[in-house]
């Protein structure tokens, strides 16, 4: 992976008061990165992986998510797996890291930057044990829906008229809503 596919070397910045939350992520086991789309100096290594640099999950944010290398085409890409924040930062002193994120975000910034290394494998959802009702709901396999407004089997007609209410599409009768 060498030649040419060189990042920039950022530290991770640690709250040891909280413990660490990153659920055995990138800033469980390292105190350095390199961010490969950031132009620099530095290869990953084995002490030091790949991340990305990318936009936020909020407006006027960026995060850091570990990256992967494509051997296909040659280089590093992000990550594509839902991360999250682990409660663990990055950042340096060096200014093409400022300037980069003024690329992504079109304005300047100063800080520190959220890593976001923890990831969770998810359950599969078990389809094989409910059924649906007919608002998609999920049933215990074989269940016989009933309506929660008149306890008869479930007819949708009750809590579609619940809706309109509470969205004050249809008035309230007299002596309000039971």
């Amino acid at each position: 992976m060498g030649g040419g596919l060189m990042g920039l070397r950022a530290d991770i910045f640690k709250h040891r008061g909280s413990g660490a939350c990153s659920n055995h992520g990138i800033s469980e086991q390292f105190d350095e990165v390199v961010i490969v789309n950031v132009e620099g100096p530095h290869e990953p290594r084995p002490e030091a992986p790949a991340v990305w640099l990318t936009r936020g999950n909020l407006p006027g944010t960026v995060k850091v998510i570990p990256a992967v290398f494509d051997d296909e085409r040659n280089k590093w890409g992000p990550d594509p797996r839902w991360w999250m924040f682990g409660g663990q930062y990055v950042g340096g002193s060096d200014s093409r890291l400022a300037e980069a994120v003024e690329k992504i975000l079109g304005h300047r910034f100063y800080g520190a930057i959220t890593l976001h290394d923890r990831y969770e494998e998810p359950d599969p959802p078990r389809y094989d044990l409910v059924d649906l009702d007919p608002f998609g709901r999920p049933l215990p396999k074989g269940a016989e829906p009933a309506c929660g407004y008149c306890g008869l089997p479930y007819c949708g007609f009750c809590a579609a008229i619940k809706g309109l209410l509470d969205l004050g599409a249809l008035p309230l009768p007299k002596g309000g809503a039971s």
